[in-house]
């Protein structure tokens, strides 16, 4: 009984011992990175379906990784900033007016940029002093002094104001020229017509002193009877329609010229309808 017991000890042991070699041949395999026999067997570890199922005529594995990771260039980024400075034209004619003008837009203009600003004619010259740089312009076109017609200040300090401008663009930049654009015409109020009339004059008269260019803008909006044409004017009276600001665009250009394609007989401006109903001059479109 001993014996058979020792017996079957030894057995145990001896498959004991035997698992353990199996399990560390298990271990030395798995610890492989691939298999040794894989040109006889089908099996295949992870590493090896991999390499099996890449392309071959693609670079190895690190080195698209490194060319992928590889920083995007900015030629493209570059390039457009380069066409973009090319189109880019600096503009040396300045349009400034009241909001008579609001309508007139840069696009279409040629080398022009139109601003507009609210207000009286001291409002806009304190607004020109802070915001802009008439030296940057070789040509100045004034359209100011709508809202000192309807107030009821005087005409001398009106005048007094316009001259102020005249005489601040004049010092800031001696070559630019200026033009001055007279006021156009309104059907709203009498009085402030009877206003425009007087302004209108001393406008005139301070271009012959400063030496500018006139736009009479009564030549185009007045009949030969001095009545108003007010197609002209929206139905507040006071500011242009479409045909207004497009007609107010064609005595700018038969001063200085201001649109890429110069108007010529029998041909106007283009114009865009507005979200709000008004027409936009869109001067790059032209109709016949």
């Amino acid at each position: 009984m001993t014996n058979e017991i020792a017996s079957l000890r030894d057995m145990v042991n001896q498959q004991k011992d035997l698992i353990t070699d199996m399990k560390l041949t298990m271990r030395g395999i798995l610890a492989q990175p691939s298999c040794k026999c894989t040109s006889r067997c089908n099996i295949q570890t992870p590493e090896t379906k991999s390499e099996s199922a890449m392309p071959q005529n693609l670079p190895p594995k690190t080195a698209r990784n490194k060319q992928h990771n590889r920083p995007t260039s900015n030629r493209g980024n570059e390039s457009t900033q380069t066409q973009r400075n090319q189109n880019r034209v600096d503009k040396n004619t300045l349009i400034i007016g009241d909001l008579i003008i609001r309508d007139i837009k840069d696009r279409g203009l040629k080398n022009t940029e139109v601003k507009c600003i609210r207000g009286r004619i001291n409002h806009i010259k304190d607004s020109i002093v802070a915001e802009v740089s008439c030296s940057s312009f070789e040509t100045v076109v004034l359209h100011v002094g709508t809202n000192n017609c309807h107030s009821d200040e005087s005409f001398s300090n009106s005048i007094h104001q316009y001259e102020d401008l005249v005489s601040h663009i004049k010092t800031e930049s001696p070559t630019t020229d200026i033009i001055i654009s007279t006021v156009c015409p309104r059907v709203d109020d009498q009085r402030s017509q009877n206003r425009v009339n007087a302004l209108n004059n001393g406008l005139k008269q301070i271009a012959k002193t400063h030496q500018c260019k006139v736009i009479d803008n009564d030549e185009t909006f007045l009949l030969r009877n001095g009545s108003v044409v007010q197609s002209n004017l929206n139905r507040g009276g006071l500011h242009l329609s479409w045909t207004g600001t497009r007609l107010l665009l064609r005595n700018i250009e038969s001063v200085h010229q201001v649109l890429k394609n110069p108007l010529r007989n029998g041909t106007t401006t283009g114009y865009k309808t507005r979200s709000d109903g008004r027409k936009t001059v869109q001067c790059n479109e032209r109709q016949t």
